[in-house]
């Protein structure tokens, strides 16, 4: 049997998170995770809030996650466009890394924080999470092992955890065990915990490309993300290293009821602007539903959960990576406290008394932003049933005007 004082279950940003917040409070993790020590995570989250920054900074380690993501002179501006090669209709403009240090002026200059939010995409920034906390003497990182059960009593928690490539089973005892293990969280049902709200909101086919010919593409400066509006496909593309790799969100309409109701290869076309001959290859792929579900309980007596397992919602802003931070450092003080001996258990009432309402609260003003955008979307008017439905139409004289290299520029609409 293998002790710490705290098991984290998941080693994703979350768990990396109070893994690394708990060592620095003095106190001896481990960290169970199924995936292989160095294997990439999705491409999901591509902001770190200025108050997840505010924590990362008392962790030490900010100045390393700024030095990651989009190259130091890449703007982080948004954009609205007919399509990313087509008419630019609005910029929201933000100093590149760079020209933060250089102290240039931002919409969120007035900021009262010392960290501003940092525009780094998930694949960038968990890696470097768990460099510095695989350095920790406090943590212990145990990869490709998978939670199977747990039992507690008033002495502690025994989880069983499984070796994914030899299949034994190995009981680890604990003071404090915390569930960190995602949207469909073993630790939240066992628990006893229901996610309560609303499970079905949108579809989204993501895809991750590769498309070395793009930027040259490009109207005007570049940005970070471009919000896309035209008659045949509304979507995002978020610039993921700068160069030339980017994420396609391709977001399904109410009359397109499956994952499978568009082709992806047309709406990813018409999100970017481009041709047919225009070459660009899949990285991954992943279809999702955009949801709004809290759990009804965070916690049962010494296990605890935090992040996606204890809420997940339409990833709009990164504030669901974002709030499951502010979860881990909620909790990792206060377990520290009944550890250190400075506080009493029942202050560990508090975690779910604060962390359930907040995250209540957040996901229904994300969710009333983005059924906001979904709404403007729907409001773009829509080609023939076929360029809906995917079929790619040679389009009327003066709809589309064919440009170089299978480029389409599309007119003001």
């Amino acid at each position: 049997m293998l002790g710490t004082t705290v098991l984290v279950v998941g080693g994703g940003p979350v768990g990396l998170t109070i893994a690394i917040d708990l060592a620095w409070r003095g106190i001896d993790v481990t960290v169970v995770e199924l995936r292989a020590a160095g294997e990439p995570p999705n491409v999901k989250c591509n902001q770190v809030s200025a108050r997840s920054m505010e924590i990362y900074r008392r962790l030490g380690l900010a100045k390393k996650l700024r030095e990651g993501g989009l190259p130091a002179d890449y703007p982080i501006d948004v954009v609205s466009s007919t399509s990313m090669t087509g008419i630019e209709l609005s910029r929201l403009s933000f100093p590149s890394r760079n020209g933060r240090l250089a102290g240039e002026k931002a919409l969120d200059s007035a900021w009262p924080t010392p960290e501003p939010s940092h525009r780094i995409n998930q694949t960038y920034f968990e890696p470097i999470l768990f460099a510095h906390a695989a350095l920790q003497p406090r943590i212990r990182i145990i990869n490709r092992t998978a939670f199977e059960s747990y039992t507690q009593d008033e002495g502690g928690v025994v989880a069983q955890c499984r070796n994914l490539d030899t299949g034994e089973t190995t009981p680890i005892a604990c003071n404090f065990m915390i569930g960190c293990d995602g949207g469909a969280s073993k630790i939240r049902k066992m628990i006893g915990g229901n996610f309560v709200g609303t499970p079905e909101i949108q579809r989204v086919q993501s895809t991750y490309i590769h498309a070395p010919a793009l930027m040259k593409l490009l109207r005007g400066k570049p940005a970070w993300m471009y919000f896309t509006l035209n008659p045949r496909r509304c979507g995002t593309a978020i610039a993921i290293d700068g160069k030339d790799n980017w994420n396609i969100h391709n977001f399904l309409y109410n009359g397109e009821p499956t994952f499978d109701s568009i082709d992806r290869d047309w709406a990813i076309r018409e999100i970017l602007g481009v041709g047919p001959d225009f070459h660009y290859e899949i990285i991954s792929k992943e279809d999702w539903m955009g949801r709004r579900l809290v759990s009804d309980k965070f916690r049962d007596r010494r296990v605890f959960i935090c992040g996606d397992a204890g809420h997940i919602w339409i990833p709009a802003g990164g504030y669901g990576m974002n709030a499951g931070i502010a979860d881990a450092a909620d909790l990792a003080w206060m377990i520290a406290a009944v550890i250190g001996g400075w506080a009493q258990t029942g202050i560990l009432d508090a975690y779910e008394a604060e962390r359930q309402p907040i995250t209540e609260q957040a996901s229904q003003i994300i969710t009333d932003v983005a059924l906001k955008v979904m709404k403007q979307r729907r409001e773009v008017p829509q080609g023939g049933r076929a360029q809906r439905a995917g079929v790619r139409h040679r389009h009327p004289a003066g709809d589309l005007s064919a440009g170089p290299r299978g480029v389409f520029h599309h007119r003001p609409w």
